[in-house]
């Protein structure tokens, strides 16, 4: 009897890990929380602080000593976009909607391109704004920050759709929506890594080979 209690109990902490609630931040709430201009790191500090930043750079991304993580060992930019997500939503970013397609883009959605992730903020007709962390290899944090559709969709790997527009009306979910959270973060974070090591494959391919093929 106490094996399956605890079985029980673990089932619904992995569910409720899964099923968002409401927005906790807004995105003028997410920038008072992390500044423009100041380091998604802990720098001078001897533990992990994602929920904070300091004034100073990372002096050395050799290791990573200094970065903050969040999601296990996410860190540096892709880190930072899946921090900002969990507390704009309440939930973690693999059990959002994984695609390609920037027609769908809203404030909110996650973009990985290349190997840099950023986390939009405004979406004007072609004109995208965001925030990111890292772009000049010392965890600095910018907002404001803008590019095309166009330019976004040479080298995108792939788009994370939030469950609503940041700033906007929380959406009703139904129960069998809510049923099928734990699969779907299990299967976006398989989906998610296929497409990070075919991206890899891609890039090294077209490296390495005398005659690449591009796909």
């Amino acid at each position: 009897m106490k094996k399956i209690f605890a079985l029980l109990l673990a089932s619904l902490m992995l569910l409720a890990l899964a099923i968002p609630g409401f927005a906790l931040k807004t995105s003028a709430e997410l920038r008072q929380k992390f500044p423009d201009g100041k380091y998604w790191n802990h720098v001078g500090m001897n533990q992990n602080n994602p929920d904070g930043w300091t004034n100073k750079p990372c002096p050395d991304h050799s290791k990573f000593e200094t970065c903050n993580q969040y999601n296990k060992d996410h860190s540096q930019c892709l880190g930072y976009a899946e921090k900002l997500a969990f507390d704009a939503y309440d939930c973690n970013v693999y059990t959002w909607k994984l695609n390609w397609n920037l027609n769908e883009l809203k404030p909110g959605d996650v973009i990985r391109r290349y190997a840099h992730s950023i986390f939009i903020t405004a979406v004007d007709g072609d004109k995208v704004t965001y925030t990111d962390c890292n772009s000049d290899n010392t965890c600095v944090i910018k907002w404001g920050e803008t590019i095309t559709k166009k330019e976004l969709k040479r080298g995108l790997v792939y788009v994370q759709h939030a469950p609503w527009a940041l700033d906007g009306t929380p959406k009703s979910v139904s129960s069998s929506e809510k049923a099928f959270w734990p699969l779907s973060i299990s299967f976006h974070w398989a989906f998610g890594n296929i497409l990070r090591l075919m991206s890899v494959f891609y890039v090294m391919r077209a490296m390495y080979s005398p005659n690449p093929v591009l796909w």
